[in-house]
């Protein structure tokens, strides 16, 4: 479980320093805007199934699921 919590968030992290790096020196403009879509998509998505694996991990340690 702990492997999987790892690969997101290197996951995550790449495709957001990707993105955000596309979305500050890209000179097309329909670019940038898609690359911002996608930075506050994946941020928005990675901090919230975060959070979800967190509290699974802790109920886990608590022997509750």
């Amino acid at each position: 479980m702990l492997i999987l919590l790892i690969v997101w968030v290197v996951f995550v992290i790449a495709t957001a320093v990707t993105s955000a790096g596309v979305a500050l020196f890209q000179s097309d403009r329909d670019r940038r805007k898609d690359a911002l879509q996608v930075l506050r998509t994946v941020l928005g998505t990675g901090t919230a199934l975060g959070g979800v694996a967190a509290v699974l991990i802790k109920l886990h340690q608590a022997g509750l699921a």
